[in-house]
């Protein structure tokens, strides 16, 4: 290594990096990790300082000094409405520091509202009602609501899922609507479900009961793949109440538990998921699941397991299946205009990939009158636009697909950032230490000469020159060569001897 510029040392702060997740949750609370690093002699107090949108939501004072010279530092902060959220993180300059520029670090999240209502419709009073509502909303961005059967429509247009607890004949005007709209719906059976009638409603499980109950405890499908419940345990739960039958399922279903009654594994289904073309249903037959939290609360006392469990139950109906034809992945924020990449997937009707698509990119500065419309490039499976050719500044920009009326918009800015204005000097030491590892030595501007002379004299940088001869026979094929000398010999004899010559 050549070290050329200052290698005074100078009292410095920085922030080594920002850590910040891409999406965060509406009214949840999201971590923000930074790194802090200081270079110096003395003891230092500075203020760092925390906003988002311009407004300071943290400040804290940190103390370094030689010895405990770095400080890593997590901020938590809570989402407080839907969007991109600009996260600046300052640290206040020391009095003798020369270099500034690296006291700032910006970063970047979109806070999402992925709040998902669900309606629990049941004609009769149970403790699983109570149990399912406080389980399901452990979670905050879930909303439980109770309904009876005769429950307004309109009511249930705002649901995303709906929980049908042991469904009877009065669930007639539900079930049409649930087709209709084609809604994710979680069945719990028991005692009181009318069979006859469920039989009928739907056809993605059968059973033919014998209005007899039965005891049901759960068993675990270790072949259970679709999420993790690995750390879910049912070997002690207590026994569901079920309607004695045969069970037969008729759609493509995973087994979550299977039945045993009174010792004996039956290996029919007790708990399954459902996927029937776009939409998604869940089963339980069995009533009483209250008693499983409570057993969950003696094992550890606490419900973490059980509402674990039943959150991913509800994801797994939650999860939006609609695929957007038209998608686009790109960063916020960009540290360095090089980097600035927008990449879009388009799919047309048949949810085939598009190779022949023509996509194009309209940006608009907000800080300037910038305004360009560059061609998406086709690259591999996704298409691309480069906007390395952009100053720093926020953008406005809009994809549209030609032919089609899809198109999609969003927002991103570009730093202006200078990764050499982070460092106002040389660091000779970490230079001297890769020339020792690397079995060198370093070298300062008025060692020029001296640089040259050694590398000149060095043996391993010494120019060598190899050449490579290669012997080819003229003829390979001697006995060839031998036959079609003979053949021309003969035939000058044979025109001899005839006269033809």
């Amino acid at each position: 290594p050549v070290v050329l510029g200052d290698t005074t040392k100078y009292e410095d702060v920085v922030i080594e990096r920002v850590n910040v997740n891409k999406f965060a949750f509406l009214d949840n609370q999201y971590p923000v990790e930074i790194l802090i690093r200081y270079q110096g002699e003395s003891e230092i107090t500075t203020p760092l300082n925390v906003s988002v949108d311009g407004t300071i939501r943290y400040r804290e004072s940190v103390r370094l000094n030689r010895q405990d010279n770095s400080k890593n530092i997590t901020v938590l902060l809570k989402a407080n409405s839907v969007g991109v959220k600009l996260i600046n993180v300052e640290l206040g300059s020391l009095v003798n520091e020369k270099n500034t520029s690296n006291n700032v670090e910006k970063v970047a999240l979109e806070v999402v509202d992925e709040r998902t209502n669900v309606a629990i419709i049941s004609s009769i009073n149970h403790p699983d009602l109570g149990t399912l509502k406080k389980s399901i909303e452990t979670n905050n961005q879930r909303s439980v609501q109770l309904f009876k059967p005769s429950v307004d429509l309109e009511a249930l247009e705002e649901m995303d899922i709906l929980v049908l607890y042991q469904p009877t004949r009065v669930f007639e005007r539900i079930y049409q609507f649930t087709q209709t709209r084609k809604f994710n719906t979680f069945t719990i059976t028991g005692p009181s479900t009318d069979w006859n009638y469920l039989n009928r409603i739907q056809n993605s499980f059968q059973k033919n009961s014998y209005d007899q109950t039965e005891e049901v405890a759960p068993v675990l499908n270790a072949g259970f793949s679709t999420f993790d419940i690995s750390d879910f345990n049912v070997n002690d739960f207590p026994p569901l109440t079920s309607n004695l039958g045969d069970l037969l399922v008729t759609k493509a279903s995973d087994v979550i538990m299977e039945q045993r009654i009174r010792g004996v594994d039956l290996g029919d289904p007790l708990f399954l998921l459902i996927r029937d073309n776009e939409e998604k249903h869940a089963a339980l037959f069995g009533e009483n699941i209250w008693k499983w939290r409570v057993q969950t609360y003696r094992n550890d006392e606490e419900f973490t397991k059980f509402d674990e469990f039943m959150a991913k139950i509800i994801l797994f109906l939650s999860s939006d299946q609609n695929r957007q034809r038209l998608s686009l992945e790109y960063d916020n924020i960009y540290r360095d205009a090089n980097l600035a990449k927008i990449r879009a997937s388009y799919f047309d009707e048949t949810f085939e990939f598009d190779t022949n698509a023509n996509i194009t990119l309209y940006i608009s500065g907000l800080e300037n009158n910038i305004r360009r419309e560059i061609p998406m490039l086709l690259k591999g499976s996704y298409y691309e636009a480069d906007l390395s050719g952009l100053a720093a500044g926020t953008f406005n920009f809009t994809v549209k697909v030609e032919g089609d009326n899809l198109m999609r918009s969003g927002q991103f800015t570009i730093l202006d950032f200078d990764v050499e204005g982070q460092f106002m000097t040389a660091d000779y030491e970490k230079l001297n230490r890769l020339a020792e590892r690397s079995g060198g030595r370093s070298y300062f501007p008025d060692q020029s000469e001296e640089l040259i002379n050694n590398l000149i004299g060095d043996e391993r940088f010494k120019p060598t020159q190899k050449s490579e001869q290669n012997i080819v026979s003229l003829i390979d094929f001697k006995i060839l060569l031998a036959l079609v000398v003979g053949a021309f010999t003969a035939e000058w004899f044979i025109r001899k001897y005839n006269g033809l010559i």
